[in-house]
């Protein structure tokens, strides 16, 4: 905390006779929320003139914890990343040139059906269920493969892919898949031809900021299905089924953690800031604390069950 706030806050304004004066002459009488703004005022007009009034502890403590959260999902991104290596080395991927020429197909049919067919996600889901077999191999009862499946990003592409294909079409839900398809491409490609073109470099060197903005387009996506049942572009079930897949994939995706913080350090920016209407930032603290609410039970519940375990 700043020390010339903490010199602010042990300020005696109830012995300070200028302060009584000054707070007299404040019409009409200042409610309990408006009285820190006036005290702060007087403040800095009467003690110390270099003490600054837009200073906010609260925001600073919120922005530390918020850099902290970001920093320990990078370590747990890290962690991840690890553990999915070590189990994919148990793993048996197929990884043929022929499987990875008929995921590469299956790639191009979905792009092209996005022109002339509402259908399409059948072939996305196609795509990533041989690619899922490039990736770890045929399916085996055991926790290694299990590990390395929940953690495959192209296994989460597959399972959003029949959410799309049994919910309400709507365009803006293809955004993620085509950002998996774009590294799939760019990973097979170069994989079969051995060579270092130009765009599939660049693609995979930037293939972390990808998988995290996949993650950030994702939650922007559940939010527009909101607004989509008031516009009819979408029914209530499609921002059900989204989140609850949204909410698995939390748990298991540090991408998607991180994409949640960031968002409510934004948007806890915002909420302080001089542009944002009171009603607004109202509705803000409110949905923020419902999913605070939401996610409290989740892991009250978690924790009971791990509780009755043991």
């Amino acid at each position: 905390m700043n020390i010339k706030y903490k010199e602010f806050e042990n300020f005696d304004f109830s012995s300070n006779k200028q302060w009584k004066i000054f707070y007299k002459k404040i019409s009409p009488p200042a409610s309990k929320w408006e009285i820190l703004k006036y005290k702060k005022k007087f403040y800095k007009e009467k003690i110390d003139p270099s003490f600054d009034i837009n200073y906010n502890p609260e925001k600073e403590q919120a922005i530390n914890n918020g850099n902290q959260i970001e920093e320990n999902y990078h370590l747990s991104l890290e962690q991840t990343i690890n553990n999915y290596k070590s189990a994919l080395s148990l793993c048996r991927p197929l990884n043929s040139i022929s499987m990875k020429l008929l995921e590469i197909c299956f790639l191009f049919i979905f792009l092209l059906s996005l022109f002339y067919e509402n259908n399409q996600h059948k072939y996305a889901i196609i795509s990533f269920i041989i690619r899922c077999l490039n990736e770890i191999g045929f399916p085996r009862f055991d926790l290694d493969y299990l590990q390395a499946l929940l953690m495959n990003d192209s296994f989460h592409t597959l399972i959003f892919s029949f959410q799309c294909l049994l919910d309400d079409f709507n365009y803006y839900t293809i955004l993620p898949i085509l950002i998996s398809i774009i590294i799939a491409l760019a990973e097979d490609i170069g994989f079969i031809t051995k060579t270092k073109i130009k765009l599939i470099t660049f693609i995979l060197r930037h293939k972390e900021d990808l998988y995290q903005d996949k993650a950030y387009i994702e939650i922007i996506i559940s939010f527009l299905m909101l607004f989509g049942i008031y516009f009819k572009i979408n029914t209530f079930k499609s921002p059900l089924i989204y989140s609850q897949l949204l909410r698995c994939k939390y748990m298991i995706n540090p991408y998607t953690k991180i994409g949640f913080s960031k968002i409510n350090i934004i948007t806890n920016k915002f909420k302080e800031s001089k542009f944002c209407p009171g009603i607004l930032g109202l509705f803000i603290s409110i949905i923020q604390e419902i999913l605070i609410y939401a996610g409290n039970m989740f892991e009250t519940k978690n924790e009971d069950k791990e509780d009755k375990k043991e």
